[in-house]
Formats: C-alpha cells, structure tokens, sequence
C-alpha cells in the first residue's frame, strides 16, 4: 500500500544518511555507491597529495582505523596462536518468546541470548586473534605482544549488519576523560536511537523486549522499550563532574581517570583503536573454559578473553571482554543482569564458567557490566 511504501522510503533515507556518516569517518565507501559520504571518490593521486598536505595525520581515529583496517582482507593471520577456521556453534534458535524457566532463571534467560545471535561473528572466518604470549599476574605490566591482537577482521561483514554499523557511529561521540562534562547533539542523540532501535529488530532485540515487558520493568511495544533503554544506557550522571559520564561510554567505550583506563570492555573498539595505533596490547590470561586445563593450547575458538594494554599511553592492568559477539548481544546480555541479577552473576555462557559484574550508579544508572573470568 502508499503508506507503507512511504514508510520503506524513509527507512531506506535514514539508513542512507548513517551510511554516508559512517563514510566519511572511515574514508571507505561502504555501500559500494562509488562515493564516500555522498562526495564522489577522488582519483588516488589526488588522495595522495590531501593526505601529505595535513601531514599524513588522519581527521578522527576511525579515519586512522581504516587505513589498518584496508590491510585486513589482503593479510590472512600468522601465529601459532592465531584462530583457525574451525567448527563454530552459531545462533541455534528462532523463537525469540522467553519461556517460564527463562523467565525464572538468568542462567537460562542469557543462554538464550546466546542462542539468538545470529550476528555473532566465528572465529577464522570472520576474525582472528594473535594472542602471543600469556600473562600469569596482573601486577607484571612487561610488554608480552610485540603485534596486534586482532590479526584480521572481516570488516565487510560489519559493513553489511545494521547494529554494527550503528555501534560504530558512536564510538566518537565522547570525551575520554572523566571530569569533563559531555555535551550531546541532536545528531548524537537521533544516533543513539537508530542503535537502540537496529538492537531491537534483531532476534536478540526481539527476546530482550519480551523479556523486560514480561518481567514488568516496561510497557507500549518498542518505543517505550527504546526510551526505557535510552534511559538505562545513554543518560548522563556524575562520575567526576557533571554530566561527565554515561554507562554506555563506560562499558563500550571505555574513559580516562586519574592516568588510568577504566571501562573499555568491547572488542569492536578494541579493533578499532588498535588499528589506529591507539591500543598498544600487551598479552592476555588464559581463559577458563570447561574440560581445558590451564596449560591446554587454545582452541582458536575463542569469544572471551582477559587481557592487557595501553590506551594511549595510559594503562588497563586487565580488561576482559566478549570477541565476536554482536552489539545487540552485549547490550541485552548486560541490560537483563543489570535489572534481574546481583553485582556478582555466576553463569555459563558460549562454554565458558563466568561472572558478569554490575555496579549502579547515580541511583539506578549502569555504573559499568563486564564479564570476569
């Protein structure tokens, strides 16, 4: 009918405008258009000579990432503890309704998260991780990892998934350090809502809405779920000052406070850092998982790791996050912990015995999530 090829129109029109923006971050023409940000692309020599003339430094650290990120396709991983293509257990499950015991058990309810994430990358074939040396104390900063952690990510696939590319078009939009109050933009704030709302049209999105409206935390279909998240995620509170934090910038991002990092528990900034130079890796602690011993070589199977780096000369003694999994995927996984469990969460997630930590802030803001191992 009219109204809905109207309503296809406008979608396909925002989708547009957030591929142009992320373009023009990225210098990478995504879509395959044969422009970058709506300008048509330029002849190299004439790139070339833009790029010595601002003294080769890029324009924004996703700039700086694209040029690692270009090199990924075209150079395979070289370790021996690289991941190898092997078998990966994808999304196995399409019912996105919570059942009785779901409802009554996070174990079960995260576990079904985990079975929905069907954008969950697999190992060796759309990542993989150069581990290097492994720490034994968290107290021994010594550099263990002369390369980078991540060896090859498949951007073309992040390119294609709406919740990745959302994700992306925020990781920008903060000040690093604590103490320096935030000031949001509309533009920022439209961003925040096309990531919460790509979240929801996923089958994990679809689970976490059916979860929180059956558990009573909210009502009124996705857009009440939308601003209940808004809430929850991207509302600004005093860490140091005012309006200086929020639990999104915290847990995904990641902030600077008092010459140390804090926060900084996804993979894809991560990726991103790294490839602009700005994330120095130092080495990772052996993950426990079931039926490994702790001097076991790893599977190449890896979607948890603890490790260790540099953010811009400033240190994270040990930061453990999930690799691979998708944004929507750690948003519920974090938000339903948050609301139904405690600070200290024992669960079995992706075959790993963990801990998701949850701390409030500010009366009932996200404080920060992570996992322990």
């Amino acid at each position: 009918c009219f109204t809905s090829r109207v309503s296809q129109k406008k979608m396909d029109f925002i989708k547009n405008l957030v591929v142009d923006k992320i373009e023009e971050k990225v210098q990478l023409d995504l879509d395959g258009d044969g422009d970058i940000g709506g300008k048509k692309i330029q002849q190299s020599s004439s790139s070339s000579s833009s790029s010595s003339s601002s003294g080769g430094q890029p324009s924004s650290y996703l700039a700086a990432a694209s040029q690692g990120v270009q090199e990924d396709e075209a150079h395979p991983p070289s370790s021996s503890h690289a991941s190898s293509s092997g078998s990966h257990s994808s999304a196995s499950r399409t019912d996105t309704s919570p059942s009785s015991a779901e409802l009554s058990s996070l174990d079960k309810a995260v576990s079904a998260l985990w079975d929905l994430d069907r954008n969950r990358l697999t190992p060796g074939d759309h990542y993989a991780v150069n581990l290097q040396r492994y720490k034994h104390s968290v107290g021994n900063t010594d550099d263990h990892a002369r390369e980078n952690l991540f060896s090859r990510v498949d951007i073309s696939f992040l390119k294609s998934v709406d919740t990745y590319r959302h994700f992306i078009s925020l990781l920008d939009n903060y000040e690093r350090s604590t103490g320096r109050s935030e000031t949001v933009t509309e533009e920022e704030t439209d961003e925040n809502n096309n990531f919460l709302d790509a979240c929801l049209e996923t089958p994990v999105g679809r689970y976490l809405q059916n979860y929180l409206e059956a558990k009573g935390h909210v009502s009124g279909g996705q857009r009440a779920v939308r601003q209940f998240l808004y809430r929850m995620w991207f509302f600004l509170y005093r860490r140091e000052t005012h309006r200086d934090s929020s639990g999104f910038e915290h847990v995904f991002v990641g902030e600077e406070r008092d010459g140390k990092v804090s926060g900084f528990h996804n993979w894809i900034q991560f990726y991103l850092e790294e490839k602009a130079n700005k994330v120095d890796y130092k080495g990772y602690f052996v993950p426990r998982k079931r039926g490994r011993k702790p001097d076991d070589d790893l599977d190449g199977d890896e979607h948890l790791l603890s490790v260790q780096f540099d953010w811009e000369g400033e240190g994270k003694s040990v930061s453990t996050m999930f690799v691979g999994t998708s944004p929507e995927y750690e948003l519920a996984l974090y938000t339903i912990c948050f609301l139904e469990g405690s600070e200290e969460n024992r669960l079995y997630i992706g075959g790993y015995d963990l801990t998701i930590k949850c701390y409030k802030i500010a009366g009932d803001k996200i404080g920060t999530c992570f996992p322990m191992l």
